[in-house]
């Protein structure tokens, strides 16, 4: 035990541990590259920083995060063509369903395009932007998106809104007004009120007031109209939602699997954008020859010919 005990003042002191001041070194210097990362951060106004790639961000898929871009693709139901691709920073696909439709109807001068989307693409300014372009989306609403009442008690959409009034009538039958609004992530609230003595004397207030409260609040969007009418929307087509997965799976299954591309091999958005859109570009060859035929689209590639002189 005195020699063990020896040993350890001999290591505290360095006298045993020549590399000690080397490790000390390596530790004083990491720590200076994570301030001079945090400064970063800062001045970035982002909410991350890459030390591989400073364009990449982390992302979550199937329960894991990992550091990439968040690749987009639409696909059309007829011959499984992607008929538009993007790459995106952003790891929510929240706001991605207008501009992705947008580049599907310029690629295809369609106007009026019918999409389909995971429940990941759910938003409720995204679907307004939608139907203010005459374009038809139909998205799951996420389980995070559906008021449910805790505890059993009554949730919002039994709540019946009264477009003439700009009222919200409850379950049984009092009138809640609007008292205040309030902004979230730059969007516009209103909160509408029920009087105390309404509830006081109301059969149903254990079924609707939480413990401690003498009245009850509904919060409704300014566009609340576009999440009612799309709510009615998705009970009438919820058969289109089972070809979804079909139509838009098939291609990424595809690229993943039988070209291998499970990761990108460059690096920054422009250089990774590029190289997804020329997988794209060969997925679009052996699509194109499995729907027309080789010997029809070499026919066809024939007819199409651009001869270009070039001259010094």
């Amino acid at each position: 035990m005195d020699e063990a005990d020896a040993r350890s003042e001999g290591c505290a002191n360095g006298a045993e541990d020549p590399g000690l001041a080397a490790k000390i070194e390596a530790l004083v210097e990491k720590q200076q590259n994570r301030k001079a990362l945090q400064t970063r951060l800062r001045e970035s106004g982002e909410g991350q920083v890459s030390v591989v790639d400073a364009d990449a961000r982390l992302l979550r898929k199937s329960g894991k995060t990992v550091g990439g871009y968040n690749c987009q693709i639409a696909v059309d139901d007829r011959h499984k063509l992607i008929v538009a691709e993007d790459m995106v920073q952003d790891g929510s696909a929240s706001g991605q369903l207008e501009p992705m439709l947008t580049k599907s109807s310029e690629a295809t001068g369609t106007a009026r395009l019918i999409g389909l989307a995971d429940s990941s693409y759910f938003s409720g300014s995204q679907l307004r932007s939608c139907e203010e372009k005459g374009m038809e989306a139909y998205v799951p609403i996420p389980n995070h998106a559906i008021r449910r009442g805790k505890g059993g008690r009554f949730d919002s959409d039994d709540f019946r809104y009264d477009a003439q009034d700009d009222t919200y009538i409850c379950p049984a039958g009092q009138r809640l007004t609007r008292r205040r609004s309030f902004l979230n992530k730059g969007e516009l609230y209103f909160v509408y009120h029920s009087t105390a003595a309404d509830c006081r004397g109301c059969s149903l207030s254990q079924r609707c007031l939480a413990k401690g409260r003498s009245s009850r609040r509904v919060q409704r969007w300014e566009h609340e109209d576009v999440i009612d009418r799309h709510r009615k929307k998705m009970s009438a087509g919820a058969s289109l939602m089972r070809d979804r997965g079909a139509l838009v799976e098939h291609p990424f299954g595809t690229l993943k699997r039988r070209a291998g591309m499970d990761h990108f091999l460059m690096r920054g958005l422009g250089k990774c954008r590029g190289e997804f859109s020329l997988m794209t570009l060969s997925y679009h060859f052996k699509r194109v020859m499995s729907v027309l035929g080789e010997a029809a689209f070499a026919e066809y590639c024939l007819q199409n010919q651009r001869l270009a002189a070039i001259g010094a």
